[in-house]
């Protein structure tokens, strides 16, 4: 039997750790470096692009946007649901792609990419100064991402920012994008070892920051 976990287990280490995985985690940071790089416009006219293949080929999941939006917003009429919710679709795929970017981020270029409103800024501040643990609850879209690049946007006082995330399979992937998103000073706390963390970090009056619209259990 311990013959057989040996033999399992190189098999699984093969299938991470095997040509093709590396191809993927060399193509994934290829693609990142280059769209940090290229102007603007260029990752944008590549998503219209894909969009507008998928819409045509995929016409079902436009009407599902379309649907979500419908059931939320009963009293607005067609047009604005199905403008809508082409510009959700189109934002996530930017969300998704700004995913690749963050890895190539630096306080160099951090203001091409990010920037924070004054009044976000000054309701920051203000938590800050009641010298409680603070918890900044984000929804799972928009430029959710960008969550990890707070310790150099804003000035935390010295507190520590955190928070949970789910660890990717691909062990060898999933220790770059962890290495890419605690440079800053954010640390990133696995799931796996439940809330403990997170309360160890409150309770240090840390920064916390919650997807609430992700399950953090782990089934």
């Amino acid at each position: 039997d311990v013959e057989r976990s040996r033999g399992l287990g190189d098999v699984y280490k093969r299938q991470i750790f095997g040509p093709y995985g590396y191809s993927m985690i060399t193509l994934i940071k290829a693609l990142g470096w280059f769209f940090a790089k290229a102007p603007q416009f260029i990752p944008q006219l590549l998503i219209k692009a894909c969009l507008g293949i998928f819409f045509a080929t995929k016409p079902n999941k436009l009407w599902l946007a379309e649907s979500n939006l419908h059931h939320a917003f009963p009293n607005k009429d067609l047009k604005w649901i199905s403008r809508n919710a082409r510009k959700s679709l189109i934002q996530l795929a930017e969300t998704s792609l700004f995913s690749l970017i963050t890895p190539f981020i630096n306080r160099n270029n951090l203001n091409r990419y990010l920037s924070i409103s004054p009044k976000s800024l000054d309701e920051f501040n203000k938590a800050l100064e009641s010298g409680r643990p603070l918890i900044l609850a984000c929804p799972h879209m928009g430029c959710w991402e960008a969550i990890t690049l707070l310790p150099a946007l804003v000035d935390g006082q010295g507190r520590k920012f955190s928070s949970l995330y789910r660890p990717l399979k691909n062990p060898k992937l999933d220790a770059w994008v962890k290495e890419s998103r605690e440079r800053f000073g954010f640390e990133m706390l696995s799931r796996r070892q439940g809330l403990s963390t997170v309360l160890k970090t409150l309770r240090g009056k840390g920064i916390v920051c919650l997807l609430y619209t992700s399950d953090a259990a782990d089934e």
